[in-house]
């Protein structure tokens, strides 16, 4: 529970030597969390929700196809959260259940499940500390399919989608020898399956280390080492990894110059042939003249080729600024243990970092914010679509959030390349041989746009905008997707919300005959316990 200074707050506004099996960690985690310390603070929060939709395209199908449908859904979800000192902790769980005004081939779910966890805690005061994830949600399996909400409120379909479920456990040291060095010492496991066939289920295990220090005022230094081992159960088990150096030097107060080289190491099957391994190296800097702004900046090389990078940073009173670029090889299991590039929450969290410099008051009163005005959790984003393959991803993401003395303004736009490095025979059983060559190298855009106003206390207006395009660079697919939203939320009672959104969506998909359009209109009813 709360504390009082709290309470009024809100009123105001690696790896581990010798890679310790995974149960005993879990069992670890158990009896942290349930610990006298860790306690002091766990909340549980149920809440239950109703929604009915009518949409005139249920199918997102062309004109002459299009059918209407009435949906009505029941979403009981249970909620745990702990920010006491030494455990962070929020996980969230809903079951959807879905009933429908007649029998419809596309909209033929009766439940769909959504839960999302994240934990940190500090199992050894200054030196043990633990992360673990869990996530089960709906996904696309296609970029170039129909589209798939991320918030999940299109559950009652199926075409194009898969349930999606992950998680991570991960253990690590952390030392501080005087004012030497630090070290850190890492291991991670995690796990990553899907409900479509040719979507392996696989596992991952790997170790992070790391050294690093200071010689004087001016001079950084530091050493990583990096392995994983990824077992799929259908290729050869793959090992990647890569070890390096970096060096700082500070220029001036606010500038500092950094270099690093290393070496990358993968184990696949490349798409070209050459063997994937090589040096690396980058230069860069970092400029940081206040709290309220950071830029670091790198470009170099790595066994594929140019690599850069980009992390920049602002805020105001009244904005948040947010720019980010990257160049990396990943997977497309990879980036479902992540957490969202870009969220609403976030942006704000930043914003109103100067106003509420507890975070976790911060994070409470965003949370609310974000409830009480029906504001989207997650930005636009690209679509990981499903891939056995390693690829190199380029992607660039900007978003600004406003506010004003009503009205608040989120706007997000993304930039994505993957070109696949591996061979494509790991995605013949997900994609067949017609289509085998289609995750080769696709290019996906996107932007969104929110406009918050805020009528009365208890009533706010929403309008929102967006789009998402995809196109393959080798074959003749391309899907488009625009919605326009209009939505009206009110505070009905201290625990109780409803919304009545206006919906337009426009697209088209590749392979289908002609573009669809769908209307609809939602009413939406949340309330918590």
């Amino acid at each position: 529970m709360a504390s009082p200074k709290r309470r009024r707050g809100l009123g105001a506004v690696a790896g581990l030597a010798g890679m310790a099996p995974v149960p005993t960690v879990t069992a670890a985690a158990v009896a942290l969390l349930f610990s006298p310390a860790c306690r002091a603070e766990l909340r549980v929060e149920p809440s239950a929700q109703f929604q009915q939709t009518y949409t005139d395209n249920v199918s997102l199908a062309p004109p002459d196809q299009a059918r209407s449908l009435w949906i009505s859904e029941l979403t009981p979800g249970l909620t745990v959260r702990d920010d006491s000192p030494r455990l962070q902790l929020l996980a969230a769980y809903e079951a959807r259940l879905y009933a429908y005004s007649r029998d419809d081939p596309a909209a033929n779910q009766s439940l769909s499940h959504n839960f999302n966890g994240r934990l940190h805690a500090e199992a050894v005061a200054g030196l043990l500390f633990l992360d673990a994830a869990g996530a089960y949600r709906q996904q696309a399996v296609s970029a170039f399919g129909a589209p798939v909400a991320a918030d999940g409120d299109d559950g009652y379909l199926s075409e194009n989608r898969t349930n999606v479920k992950s998680y991570s456990i991960s253990p690590y040291l952390t030392h501080s020898f005087g004012r030497l060095m630090t070290g850190d010492l890492r291991y991670t496991h995690d796990v990553v399956s899907a409900d479509s066939a040719g979507f392996n289920h696989s596992t991952a295990d790997r170790v992070q280390a790391s050294l690093g220090g200071a010689v004087g005022p001016r001079i950084g230094w530091g050493v990583q080492y990096y392995r994983q081992r990824l077992e799929d159960g259908v290729g050869p088990t793959t090992i990647s990894g890569n070890t390096g150096v970096n060096g700082s030097y500070l220029v001036a107060a606010p500038l500092r110059l950094t270099a690093s080289v290393g070496r990358d190491q993968y184990k696949y099957e490349s798409q070209v042939g050459d063997a994937p391994t090589g040096k690396s190296w980058s230069v860069g800097f970092g400029w940081t003249p206040s709290s309220r702004t950071s830029v670091s900046a790198s470009v170099g090389k790595r066994y594929f080729g140019d690599s850069y990078h980009l992390d920049a940073v602002h805020r105001t009173r009244a904005t948040a600024w947010s720019v980010r670029y990257s160049t990396d090889v990943t997977t497309s299991r990879d980036q479902f243990l992540l957490p969202a590039a870009v969220s609403t929450a976030a942006l704000l969290e930043r914003m109103y970092a100067g106003a509420i410099p507890d975070p976790v008051l911060r994070r409470q009163a965003v949370d609310a914010f974000i409830r009480a005005n029906g504001l989207p959790r997650s930005l636009t984003d690209s679509v990981n679509y499903l891939s056995n393959r390693y690829i190199l991803q380029k992607q660039f993401n900007l978003s600004l959030a406003w506010t004003l003395a009503h009205s608040v303004l989120v706007l997000s736009l993304t930039d994505e390349r993957r070109n696949a490095l591996s061979s494509l025979q790991s995605d013949s059983a997900l994609l067949g041989s017609s289509f085998g060559s289609l995750n080769d190298n696709s290019h996906q855009q996107g932007g969104s746009a929110t406009f918050n106003y805020r009528l009365s206390p208890r009533s706010s207006l929403n309008l929102s905008a967006g789009f998402n395009k995809a196109d393959s660079l080798v074959r003749d697919a391309s899907s488009i997707n625009r919605a326009l939203r209009l939505a009206l939320t009110r505070q009905l009672g201290r625990q109780l919300t409803g919304d009545l959104e206006l919906r337009r969506q426009t697209g088209s998909v590749a392979g289908a005959r002609g573009g669809y359009r769908e209307n609809a209109i939602v009413f939406h009813l949340n309330q918590r316990f």
